[in-house]
């Protein structure tokens, strides 16, 4: 017998024996396959879902991130400006503005019975 022939012989064979094998009646039911389809369906659903709200949630920390950024960059800003405004130069400059004078001489008041400590 030829080599092609054997194989074809036993391509035969295993083709007939795959055509006799028989399956139990509940694993070819319809509501196992009903089932089986369902069980799909909801974990594909579930999974998407799940994919979902993780790419939504991803998506509002960055935006959260940037907000987050500009509002440090905005506190840095307001960090400079109250740093110029409390310089020395910067309060006479707006003292003259106000039309205000520089305290000078100061006198303080005391009650004699007070218990005040002094320096």
């Amino acid at each position: 017998m030829s080599f092609k022939r054997q194989i074809k012989y036993k391509y035969q064979n295993f083709k007939f024996s795959l055509q006799t094998i028989s399956l139990p009646g509940w694993l070819t039911s319809p509501y196992l396959r009903l089932s089986l389809f369902a069980f799909i369906f909801l974990f594909s659903a579930a999974y998407i879902v799940n994919i979902t709200s993780s790419a939504t949630s991803g998506y509002q920390m960055h935006e959260l991130e940037k907000k987050t950024l500009a509002l440090e960059m905005e506190v840095r800003k307001l960090e400079v400006e109250i740093a110029d405004n409390s310089s020395m130069s910067s309060i006479a400059s707006r003292l003259v503005k106000l039309n205000m004078v520089e305290a000078s001489g100061m006198m303080f008041l005391a009650d004699k019975n007070s218990s005040v400590a002094k320096n």
